[in-house]
């Protein structure tokens, strides 16, 4: 638990520097949110045991939900998971668990839309398309977006209209 705490303590002092996330971009100024945000497999764990602790507030969360934006597929969805089970539990807000699933496409690999045919990303796509905390155009863009491979095809033509194309 020791490294959860020390995860914690990370991201608590980005914030401190950051203050504001109304341009997430500035994040990447602080270079422990880069050591973070380029080896997220390494502290996937410690930041799903941030999700659920009520002691730790939104923009702790958030920051450390745009740190996670490239975990691999698997740790996507069980930090996704973990997220909706604190909304559920109270644990976290719902502006937490969109900064997660649904960051802006320059930011990660965009797990659950570009693997939306996977099963496990299904699953969890199914259970936030479910979730009332969700709003309606959130649950609509799950459905008729993300599910449908829409989405999907939308972020490779964005990143390639901005020089960076996806590999698939």
């Amino acid at each position: 638990m020791l490294e959860a705490e020390k995860f914690a303590k990370t991201i608590a002092a980005v914030s401190d520097r950051v203050k504001s996330l109304s341009v997430p971009d500035e994040l990447f100024v602080e270079p422990s949110f880069r050591a973070v945000y380029e080896n997220p497999e390494l502290f996937a764990v410690s930041a799903q045991a941030l999700m659920a602790r009520r002691d730790v507030n939104s923009q702790h969360k958030r920051i450390a939900a745009l740190a996670m934006q490239r975990l691999s597929v698997d740790s996507f969805v069980a930090l996704v998971v973990a997220t909706a089970d604190s909304v559920e539990q109270m644990a976290s807000g719902v502006e937490v668990l969109e900064a997660v699933a649904f960051a802006p496409y320059n930011w990660g690999r965009q797990s659950l839309v570009m693997h939306h045919d996977q099963p496990p990303v299904q699953a969890v796509l199914t259970r936030l398309m479910n979730m009332p905390m969700l709003s309606l155009q959130r649950r609509a863009s799950i459905r008729e977006h993300i599910l449908t491979g829409r989405a999907k095809l939308e972020y490779i033509d964005y990143m390639q209209m901005i020089g960076r194309p996806v590999r698939q």
